[in-house]
């Protein structure tokens, strides 16, 4: 049932305008709904990045996706990714506590930093810099201040922005798929 779900979210995102999601017309209202949309996306994002061979330790290691920050969020991707395979590889979801040390963050292929002081946010960002693990926030431009994916507010909608730029000098690549529903920026100087 997940694996339609996530499938008719996706076909909905790519026959929609350019980056944007319904979202609630009251940001306050449904939080709850607001981390399904983020989660599915997540998960999603598995399906169109593509990681090199040296971002998993064997040929049958899981994708992980780990949630900092935002501790509802990371109980959304658990229920999200129970028996989900793509591309081979069973997706596991990893709750990071708040203080977690790079080591713990760098054993995800996909890491969302949440509720997160900007200098804890930006200290993961130098910390991981360059290393291919697609790096997620729905923080205030984190697209342009290094991150790689931000869930951004457009027009009471909820959408993404990518930074290609930031993404390939870890070693990620985004499918064209993924890239048209995005609003590709690049990082502030």
């Amino acid at each position: 049932m997940f694996r339609l779900a996530v499938g008719t979210l996706l076909i909905a995102a790519l026959a929609m305008p350019r980056g944007i999601l319904a979202r609630p017309a009251d940001e306050g209202v449904d939080r709850a709904r607001e981390r399904k949309v983020q989660a599915a996306f997540l998960v999603n994002f598995v399906r169109f990045i593509q990681w090199p061979d040296s971002a998993f330790d064997a040929k049958d290691a899981k994708f992980i996706i780990g949630v900092q920050g935002d501790d509802a969020l990371a109980q959304v991707v658990a229920r999200s990714v129970g028996g989900v395979t793509v591309q081979g590889r069973e997706i596991q979801a990893v709750r990071l506590s708040d203080d977690a040390e790079t080591e713990s963050q760098a054993s995800c292929h996909v890491l969302f930093l949440g509720d997160l002081s900007r200098q804890e946010r930006e200290q993961s960002l130098q910390k991981l810099s360059g290393k291919p693990i697609l790096l997620v926030s729905d923080a205030n431009r984190f697209a342009r201040i290094g991150g790689m994916v931000g869930f951004v507010l457009n027009n009471g909608k909820i959408g993404f922005e990518i930074n290609r730029e930031v993404l390939e000098k870890a070693g990620l690549k985004a499918s064209a798929k993924l890239l048209k529903l995005a609003r590709l920026v690049e990082s502030d100087e």
